[in-house]
């Protein structure tokens, strides 16, 4: 890849590091344990809708600060959730939304796109509940979501003071989503990180 290309497209740049640079991790369990082959962040393709299922009729909590994705009442799913276990036995029923994403290299996080162009709207870890991911649970709690914003406030307050690196580029959770669906342990989630 020339690396003018950074400049000239960042979001195509982008997408090709992530699909063809990036390798996982070096213990090889990225390649052994990912997603299905069409979302697949190195096969598959690099584009396709999100899911979004509806949660008027059941709990949910709204961490962070505002996010517009988080305030219909709907929550996201990964693409492979159309045969989540935890959906269908909740009686979710899953459809495609208006938002296109591309796969990041660990499989459940993705770039939201704006659904034409190649302009990005920041990214959305998802729960990911159909299998394992690499070596462990992909599943986002409530105790996740909070953990994560409280460990990117740290991060920011760290980095606003100066007492991190001006190289160090880090992507901050800023607000998660959290539905409790009427089965045991169903739980999903989003995590919406900026750009």
């Amino acid at each position: 890849m020339d690396a003018r290309e950074l400049f000239r497209d960042p979001e195509s740049a982008y997408i090709y590091l992530e699909r063809h640079v990036n390798d996982g991790s070096p213990t090889g369990w990225t390649r052994k344990r990912s997603t299905s082959d069409a979302t697949n962040p190195f096969l598959g393709a690099d584009r396709f809708p999100l899911l979004q299922f509806a949660v008027s009729d059941v709990e949910n909590t709204v961490l962070g600060t505002t996010n517009p994705l988080f305030a219909d009442p709907i929550n996201y799913a990964h693409p492979d959730s159309r045969r989540s276990p935890v959906l269908r036995t909740s009686g979710r029923t899953v459809a495609d939304s208006p938002l296109a994403v591309s796969p990041t290299s660990g499989g459940r996080t993705m770039r939201i796109r704006d659904g034409s162009a190649s302009k990005s709207l920041g990214y959305l870890k998802l729960t990911y509940d159909v299998s394992r991911l690499g070596r462990v649970d992909r599943q986002l709690t409530l105790k996740h979501c909070q953990s994560s914003l409280e460990v990117a406030a740290a991060l920011k307050t760290s980095s606003d003071a100066g007492r991190l690196p001006r190289i160090l580029g880090i992507m901050l959770e800023e607000s998660a989503k959290v539905t409790m669906l009427p089965f045991k342990g169903g739980v999903f989630s989003g995590i919406a990180e900026s750009r």
